[in-house]
C-alpha cells in the first residue's frame, strides 16, 4: 500500500488500496457473503469495501495517520448466509490475520528553470538569483509531498569552504513547493568568464510525506557564472 495518494483524501479510484479475494473452505454454493468488517487493534485506521465479485478493498480511513514501514495487523470477519437452509442460517467467519505495510518512495524534485545565470561581481545572499523547486503534491501516480527545506553548496577550489550556495527562502504548504536563493559566496574562488562557466550545485531537499515523516531527496541546481 502506497501512502502517496491524490488530493487530500483517499478513494477507491486511486492506487492506494489493498485488494483481498477470500477463499472459503467446506462451504457450498448455497452460502453467500452478506457483510464484512475489519478486526484488530488498527481497524479504525482503515475502511473496508465489499464488491459483488466477492473481493474486498482495504483503504486508509483518513490521511496522515499511517506510518511508512510499519506493519498493521488486521483480519476480516465475514457474515455468511445459508440461502437454502430453513430461516436462512447466518454464520460468521474470521480470516487469518494479515499485515499491511505502507511504503513511501523518495520524491522526484523538479525546478522552475534549467539553469541560472550568476555574476561573480554580485556576491552575497543579497544579490542572489531565485528559482522554485517542486515535488509531486497531488498526483495519485507520483505521490504527495511538501518541501520543508532545501540547501546545498559547492566548494569550487577545494579549499574546504563553500563558494556557491543554495538556501531556502520560503516554502508553500498548499503547493508543496519551495523558493530558493542561489548565490556566489566567494567570487575569488569561482572561475568566471564572459561566456560563463557552468557548475552544478548538489542540493538536499527535505520533504514531508503524507505520513508526516520527513524524507530527503537529492537534486542539483545548474548555474553559469559570468564576469
Amino acid at each position: 500500500m502506497k501512502l502517496n495518494s491524490s488530493g487530500n483524501g483517499y478513494s477507491t479510484y486511486s492506487t492506494n488500496f489493498v485488494t483481498i479475494t477470500p477463499a472459503f473452505q467446506n462451504l457450498d454454493s448455497s452460502y453467500s457473503v452478506t457483510g464484512v468488517r475489519l478486526e484488530g487493534a488498527y481497524k479504525d485506521l482503515f475502511s473496508i469495501e465489499w464488491y459483488s465479485d466477492g473481493s474486498i478493498r482495504i483503504i486508509p480511513a483518513t490521511t496522515g495517520r499511517l506510518k511508512a514501514g510499519k506493519n498493521y495487523t488486521l483480519s476480516v470477519t465475514y457474515t455468511i448466509k445459508d440461502a437454502s437452509g430453513e430461516g436462512g442460517e447466518m454464520i460468521t467467519l474470521t480470516s487469518n490475520t494479515f499485515n499491511i505495510k505502507p511504503k513511501q518512495s523518495v520524491p522526484k524534485v523538479t525546478s522552475s528553470v534549467k539553469q541560472l545565470t550568476l555574476f561573480a561581481s554580485a556576491k552575497g545572499e543579497s544579490k542572489a538569483e531565485t528559482m522554485y523547486l517542486y515535488v509531486p503534491h497531488s498526483d495519485y501516480k507520483k505521490g504527495y509531498y511538501a518541501i520543508q527545506s532545501a540547501s546545498g553548496s559547492l566548494d569550487v577550489n577545494k579549499d574546504g569552504k563553500a563558494d556557491l550556495i543554495v538556501s531556502t527562502m520560503q516554502t508553500t504548504a498548499s503547493s508543496g513547493r519551495a523558493q530558493i536563493a542561489v548565490y556566489v559566496l566567494d567570487a575569488d574562488a569561482v572561475k568566471a568568464s564572459a561566456k560563463g562557466t557552468g557548475y552544478k550545485i548538489p542540493v538536499t531537499v527535505r520533504c514531508v510525506g503524507r505520513d508526516g515523516v520527513s524524507k530527503d531527496a537529492s537534486t542539483t541546481v545548474s548555474v553559469v557564472v559570468k564576469k
